[in-house]
């Protein structure tokens, strides 16, 4: 194995040249460059490439290091191949690229004169191992998507709920977060619901240093992980049940008066008049007041003796004279009204510490304690972490904790801010000259939809999937359903990738792709723009995206749109404002990272109070929801977690969780795999007592949907009632069956997926679908309950079945 240290502490030799790549373990989405050694066309050394201007921002962990070895594992796919067995035996015949251009062209021809070119599914590519927005990253198979005509997955299948609640909250997916590096100016961080330590190690770092700094350090997660240990304080909250935690802060906030009342009255939907009849805002049309008949209504209590309604347009933070009430119930020429402050506190109201603590299984006392911790730290950031949200109803979870972080003044602040995303700003590229060709559009399904139009044929038939770089059968859930019911409608699968993961296994063609070091290309981060430089040559017979996709574009007559090469693309994409005229030349000469202008220091999220919400505020009542009930953030169980007869049945939640070995399910170097060689599911031991195991027993974990055997161990850091496990572990790696097995299939119908995020998805990204010509273009964030499970675990009598 190669030996993995910094180059900058090896002497340069004259064999030696040196690249900045891109991370291969980009699904922890740090997006961390890395310097790469090569020696007589050799990968050698991975170190963590210096970032300009951000030297606090320069890492490399684990993951990333031991990618060394990626390109000579010897799990590689070598060389084009066809199964010849049936699906899933794993029995391959080598075949030449000519032959697998030829069939492949030869099948997708006839299925676009059969059924429509829409009955191809493009599928990929993965974050976990290609940089983002890039040529080979999506980019040129998009524009081979749009070209031929073919349903193209979009979205993510889970982890949207926090962009959901940030979309519907701050108005953009991504709102709300400060550039790490600010955070060394907070008095107090709350990470809630994610292992910063082993999930996204950078960012943790400006964690610690803000802890160095004086900073308080709390921990709101079921688990003990590697987080909570650095914490001052771990809160071990019942999962779920994160926004009655939320409410319950806020009431004791909103009811002591320790809130910043002339920021959230400024800044936020609080004083806006609600309707009672209808939950909508209250406008000056409806009631006949002069000027625009769309303004907003809030009652003046400096008006006379009693109040008056006054006019108050959207993104308009103050009128000269005026003073909004935050508390009032008022009838406004014949309408009940109700401020929305009122409204968040009377939904807040519900969940006294009693009911929370009941809730959460938190001691009372300790929700009073954080409630005046967090009210006395100016400024506080508080981190949602995907672990918060990760069931039906997790996007309230996420708009109670983001209507919390506006009650005191610390959004747009220094040091400050609340969100379930944290990166450094990052200038933008344009994709436009990659996928977009001749003014084609492909169809465009978010993943979970695609999956259950596979299963139906609804609103078409799908007939061939091509998948690159993603391993859908051994990441997504449910694997039985892919294997049982998803693949038997499939005609056709191809899938490119590195290994033949449990999604290649599956395919009727397989294709070598290229690592991350046997490419260019380009992407943004911490503020810089980055080429990632191709390092060595193309193992075996590898091939990039760009690639595949021109000779396979010319064998079914689109060859004229693809005739660049990937310089010529990359130059395109340099293309737009925030590039400020940065070349690919200068990005060569500069070693690969350019900073753009005007980011040497940390970016503060909403700086300036302005909000890309209708109202131009902070909007913790959403009108747009009031039709499903949702215009508040509120707590509600889970369909599993919340089910008395299914937990009688079932008693343990069952959730999975992401550690430094691996990176989404990326587990293939022989250094981490020595260090981290088996799956354990860990219990309380609690629950373990109460089942007669011990640690290294073998049990049967199982519920309605499936099963699996593994080993057992007991950890006093995870709670009573909970089971988990480490996720990315492959089919192969236990005895019998997969975890992937217990959770719910992604292709749920639609109806049972109805929530928040379905609606505002679907509300804010309809106009984009229609303008952007894409048909069937679905939210993302509906399939967010991967960890609404219950199983049971009993000890095995063996290993398999």
């Amino acid at each position: 194995m190669a030996t993995v240290i910094e180059p900058s502490s090896r002497a340069a030799t004259a064999q030696s040249e040196f690249h900045t790549v891109a991370c291969p373990g980009m699904g922890c989405h740090q997006n961390c460059p890395l310097r790469a050694e090569v020696r007589d066309g050799r990968l050698v050394g991975l170190g963590a490439a210096p970032v300009p201007g951000s030297p606090d921002d320069t890492h490399a962990c684990l993951r990333g290091l031991a990618a060394v070895e990626l390109p000579y594992i010897p799990q590689r796919l070598k060389h084009p191949m066809r199964r010849v067995g049936a699906r899933g035996e794993g029995r391959w015949e080598r075949i030449s690229w000519d032959e697998a251009y030829r069939d492949i062209a030869a099948r997708l021809i006839e299925i676009r004169d059969t059924h429509g070119p829409q009955a191809v599914l493009m599928h990929g590519s993965g974050s976990s191992s290609v940089p983002l927005s890039g040529v080979n990253a999506g980019g040129a198979t998009g524009r081979f998507a749009n070209l031929f005509g073919c349903t193209e997955i979009v979205g993510w299948p889970v982890d949207g709920a926090p962009y959901v609640a940030g979309l519907a909250h701050y108005g953009f997916f991504f709102g709300g977060a400060n550039d790490p590096r600010d955070w060394v100016n907070a008095k107090l961080i709350i990470i809630w619901g994610e292992n910063m330590a082993e999930s996204a190690m950078r960012d943790f770092n400006h964690v610690m240093r803000a802890r160095a700094a004086g900073a308080k350090l709390i921990v709101i997660s079921p688990l003990y992980d590697a987080t909570a240990a650095k914490a001052d304080w771990w809160i071990p909250i019942e999962p779920a049940t994160d926004g009655a935690l939320a409410l319950a802060l806020t009431h004791l906030l909103i009811d002591s008066g320790q809130y910043d009342a002339d920021y959230v009255r400024r800044y936020t939907v609080a004083p806006f008049l609600v309707r009672a009849d209808n939950g909508q805002f209250l406008r000056t049309g409806d009631i006949g007041a002069s000027g625009s008949a769309d303004a907003y209504v809030v009652w003046d209590e400096a008006a006379g003796t009693t109040g008056a309604p006054v006019a108050m347009p959207a993104h308009t933070s103050e009128l000269p004279g005026v003073r909004p009430a935050l508390r009032a119930s008022v009838n406004v020429a014949g309408i009940a009204c109700r401020t929305a402050f009122d409204l968040l506190a009377e939904r807040a109201g519900q969940y006294t510490p009693q009911r929370a603590s009941a809730l959460c299984k938190i001691p009372e006392a300790a929700i009073r304690k954080l409630a005046q911790e967090y009210a006395a730290a100016r400024p506080s950031t508080i981190k949602i972490g995907i672990g918060a949200t990760r069931t039906l109803h997790g996007d309230l979870n996420a708009r109670a904790i983001l209507a919390l972080g506006s009650l005191t003044g610390d959004v747009g602040r220094s040091g400050g801010g609340a969100s379930g995303w944290c990166r450094a700003y990052a200038p933008m590229l344009n994709p436009d000259p990659v996928y977009a060709a001749d003014g084609r559009r492909s169809r465009r399904l978010h993943i979970s939809q695609g999956h259950h139009t596979i299963v139906t044929g609804e609103p078409w038939p799908i007939k061939a999937m091509l998948v690159f770089a993603t391993n859908p059968f051994g990441s997504l859930p449910n694997r039985r359903t892919w294997v049982e019911d998803i693949l038997p409608k499939l005609d056709f699968v191809v899938a490119v990738d590195i290994v033949e993961s449990d999604t290649a296994h599956h395919a009727d063609l397989v294709l070598p792709g290229t690592t991350i070091f046997e490419r260019t290309d380009l992407y943004t981060g911490l503020g810089c723009t980055i080429l990632s430089e191709q390092a060595i040559a193309p193992q075996h017979e590898a091939k990039s995206d760009l690639d595949i996709m021109s000779e396979l574009a010319r064998r079914v007559g689109l060859g004229e749109f693809f005739t660049q090469g990937t310089d010529d693309y990359l130059r395109a994409m340099l293309d737009h404002p925030t590039q400020h005229g940065l070349t690919l030349e200068r990005l060569r000469e500069a070693g690969g990272m350019v900073r753009a202008p005007g980011t040497d220091a940390p970016a503060i999220s909403f700086a300036d109070k302005r909000f890309p919400t209708p109202s131009g505020r902070m909007e913790f009542y959403v009108e747009y929801l009031h039709a499903i009930g949702e215009a508040l953030p509120d707590h509600r169980p889970p369909r599993e977690i919340g089910d008395p007869a299914l937990a009688a049945r079932y008693p343990l939640q069952f959730f999975t969780g992401r550690r430094k070995f691996v990176n989404q399910s990326q587990s293939y170097q022989r250094s981490t795999r020595e260090l981290n060689p088996l799956p354990y599911l860990r219990l309380n031991p609690l629950d373990a007592q109460a089942r007669g195991l011990a640690d290294d027993d073998w049990v049967r974990v199982f519920n309605q949907r499936g099963e699996f055997r593994v080993r057992v161990q007991r950890s006093e850091g995870i709670r009573p009632g909970t089971a988990w496990i480490e996720h990315g572990w492959w089919p192969k790696d236990f005895p019998h069956g997969h975890y992937q097995d217990l959770l719910p299939p992604l292709n749920l119908p639609a109806p049972d997926m109805l929530s928040a995020s379905f609606a505002v998805y679907w509300g804010m990204w309809k106009q984009y679908a229609e303008t952007a010509a894409s048909p069937g273009l679905a939210p993302y964030g509906l399939a967010d309950q991967v960890f609404d499970v219950r199983v049971e675990v009993e000890r095995a009598q063996e290993a398999a079945a």
